[in-house]
């Protein structure tokens, strides 16, 4: 006999460790403690990045009730790419702070692939961004405020 079977999470976190080259110690564990705590919830952000998204083009911003919200959420993921790869950020930051596996690669590869928008796990944005039409990269330990504006072929970070 081999001895005892891992357990199914000692091995994926293993296997996330290996893979990923994620550093599992105590700085480590607390520089992601306040990364999460820093970043505003999915709903905030997206409702102020949909107002102020809206109010940059012209359209209404005032918004009557949360059904009102989600519909023009939805309205301007569909009319702006640079919109739509925004929210898959700001959902990626929600699952990376809930610790769900897989899902936050993909929306990051969604929201580069369909407006080259790039912004690192480090990178703590408040609500309210506005981005005129994606690419842009933002990286390495940065902290954007409220309200913030970034035209195409812009940079922040490293």
């Amino acid at each position: 006999m081999a001895g005892r079977p891992r357990s199914l999470r000692r091995r994926s976190a293993e296997w996330k460790r290996d893979l990923f080259a994620v550093r599992n110690d105590a700085e480590s564990n607390r520089f992601w403690a306040y990364v999460h705590a820093n970043q505003p919830s999915f709903r905030e952000a997206v409702a102020a990045d949909a107002r102020v998204t809206a109010a940059r083009r012209g359209e209404r911003h005032d918004y009557r009730s949360s059904l009102d919200l989600v519909v023009q959420v939805v309205r301007l993921m569909l009319a702006t790419e640079a919109f739509f790869a925004q929210v898959c950020y700001r959902a990626k930051v929600a699952c990376r702070r809930r610790q769900v596996p897989f899902l936050p690669v993909l929306l990051d590869r969604l929201s580069v692939m369909s407006a080259a928008l790039h912004i690192t796990d480090t990178v703590i944005v408040g609500p309210g961004m506005y981005i005129a039409h994606g690419q842009v990269v933002l990286s390495g330990m940065t902290r954007i405020g409220r309200d913030s504006y970034f035209s195409p072929w812009s940079g922040l970070g490293l």
